[in-house]
């Protein structure tokens, strides 16, 4: 039976839960934060609609999502959202939500001074923190509906074969490992092939399955497949590192964003390459299997993303011109 205006747990979940009119709104998995969240929330419960003044600020909906997204999410994306959520916040101040507008957003990505794919994701955290207000029963709607997200700038740079090799004979032996690892495998660099243990692998299937990975919430496996080299690679790393990590820096320590950024910027400004970023050489395992003529499906799997994402963000194809000169010779037979 519902109990309006009580906390009640649900025991599958261990999250406490309150009844307001037909929903069941999620609170806190601890009962002195539930009673606490509910009681703000009936106390800012709309009774007109959005634009009264009963409405809540969008601050106080910001700090709500916030505290969810620490429990839901991993701390990257956290820390994400609490940036972009400050930001905005920054912006407009003590606005209640029913009197945002698409232009406040608008004005406050234009003064951010932030790129394309940088403004795209602030936008998306903005109508997700919304979404989700009105999903939970905070609020009952949102003004911000016709708000587009925007996309993301389409991958560019592309290492060659050729400049991988460069940097990988120049630099130090730790950094080539785990450059030749992510060539061999296309893994994400940071959450994947720099997580990898002896542990983790499947010397006799020859693959990796990941426990936990980019899209685990959304019900997929991650399997990384292991071609011959790579096997070997991760064999000779084991045998010094038969516990803890595989690939690590010249510290011992996890190979991070900032650390293989430096490196990679280091090699590529000594050998006067183009400056790329790692994820690179992700790009450039996913562009050549696409050159040799396998499938989005199968590159999908093979990488851990969907087919929709590989054709809209990877496929680099219009930039290689020798590979788009023969299939126009090969069109007309």
């Amino acid at each position: 039976m519902p109990r309006p205006n009580k906390v009640w747990k649900r025991k599958n979940t261990d999250w406490f839960y309150v009844n307001i009119g037909k929903k069941k709104v999620r609170l806190s998995q601890r009962k002195d934060e539930a009673e606490r969240m509910m009681h703000e929330m009936l106390s800012q419960k709309p009774e007109e609609g959005v634009g009264t003044k009963e409405f809540p600020t969008f601050r106080k909906v910001a700090d709500l999502f916030l505290k969810n997204s620490e429990v839901e999410n991993k701390p990257t994306t956290f820390r994400m959202h609490k940036l972009y959520l400050q930001s905005f916040c920054d912006k407009v101040k003590r606005k209640r939500v029913g009197d945002l507008k698409v232009l406040h957003v608008t004005e406050w990505i234009s003064g951010s001074g932030w790129g394309q794919s940088t403004a795209c994701s602030a936008r998306g955290t903005v109508l997700a923190c919304l979404n989700w207000s009105v999903g939970q029963g905070y609020i009952t709607a949102h003004p911000l509906g016709k708000l587009k997200r925007g996309s993301h700038k389409r991958r560019e740079r592309v290492f060659s074969t050729e400049e991988i090799q460069l940097i990988r004979d120049f630099t130090n032996p730790f950094f080539a490992d785990f450059l030749r690892g992510l060539e061999l495998t296309g893994a994400r660099p940071f959450s994947e092939l720099a997580r990898i243990t002896a542990a983790m692998v499947n010397w006799e299937e020859e693959v990796i399955e990941l426990g936990e990975h980019k899209n685990e919430r959304k019900g997929k496996t991650r399997t990384i497949y292991l071609v011959p080299e790579m096997v070997l690679l991760l064999k000779r790393l084991a045998e010094s590192h038969p516990a803890g990590l595989l690939f690590r820096n010249t510290k011992g320590k996890i190979w991070t964003s900032h650390d293989a950024t430096r490196r990679l910027h280091y090699c590529t400004e000594k050998l006067g390459i183009p400056r790329g970023t790692i994820y690179a050489v992700r790009h450039h395992h996913i562009t050549a299997a696409l050159e040799n003529g396998l499938s989005a499906n199968v590159i999908a799997e093979l990488v851990g993303n969907s087919p929709v994402t590989i054709s809209r963000h990877y496929d680099h194809l219009s930039k290689q011109r020798k590979s788009m000169k023969e299939a126009a010779k090969k069109a007309l037979g």
